[in-house]
């Protein structure tokens, strides 16, 4: 080997050694342990930070699904409640004009009911004024316009007449124009219902178990 010249393991070594003194490699060598260090400490707070998250908002979806599901079956209480008011009220107004008609003509009868008619009616539309506040908050302003509706078109169209020609004892053909009149207006609280239903999203599945809509006495016609 010449004079003034190193050995090739010498340059090596002296390569090394300037990479590993070098102030960028110190910086870089730095910078990992540094990430290491940071990683060992904010992964885990990271990943506890997401879980909470998510945590969070499946908690806030199932209160969000479990107060809609309150509100429906409100909803669904309040149209079975009104439903049974509604043709509650209906079929006890037929049986009276009935028993005044020529085919189904009976005094007896019809005193009994007429009496059922009156002991009932104030309770009956009692709960009609009660619903209708319920259904301010339940549902929307329109729905409980119709259901305040009707029961107005109920007094004007059957509750005083019926009282009038009972009062003055009315022809078999006054009675036979008001029960048209009647079931008229039965058909017309089916037809209410279920477009109540409708503006409120149900479907019968929806009502409470047990509800009957058009459940009543009913006379034989």
């Amino acid at each position: 080997m010449r004079d003034g010249e190193e050995s090739v393991p010498e340059v090596q070594a002296s390569v090394l050694r300037n990479v590993l003194t070098s102030e960028s490699f110190l910086e870089k060598v730095a910078l990992l342990l540094l990430t290491a260090v940071l990683s060992g400490f904010l992964l885990p707070y990271a990943i506890a930070r997401y879980n909470n998250g998510v945590a969070a908002r499946l908690k806030a979806a199932d209160l969000a699904r479990a107060k809609n599901d309150s509100i429906v079956q409100a909803q669904s209480k309040l149209v079975e409640d009104f439903a049974n008011v509604v043709f509650t009220y209906e079929t006890l107004a037929v049986d009276v004009s009935w028993y005044k008609t020529g085919a189904g003509k009976d005094d007896k009868l019809y005193q009994k009911a007429y009496e059922r008619y009156s002991d009932k009616i104030v309770d009956l539309l009692s709960t009609w004024r009660s619903l209708s506040a319920r259904s301010q908050t339940l549902t929307s302003p329109s729905v409980s316009s119709k259901i305040n509706a009707f029961q107005l078109r109920v007094f004007a169209e059957q509750d005083t007449p019926m009282s009038r020609l009972n009062r003055r004892d009315a022809s078999t053909k006054e009675w036979e124009e008001q029960h048209l009149r009647n079931e008229q207006m039965l058909g017309e609280a089916h037809a209410l219902v279920s477009e109540i239903m409708d503006d409120v999203g149900l479907s019968k599945s929806n009502l409470h178990e047990g509800a009957t809509l058009g459940h009543g006495g009913g006379s034989p016609r």
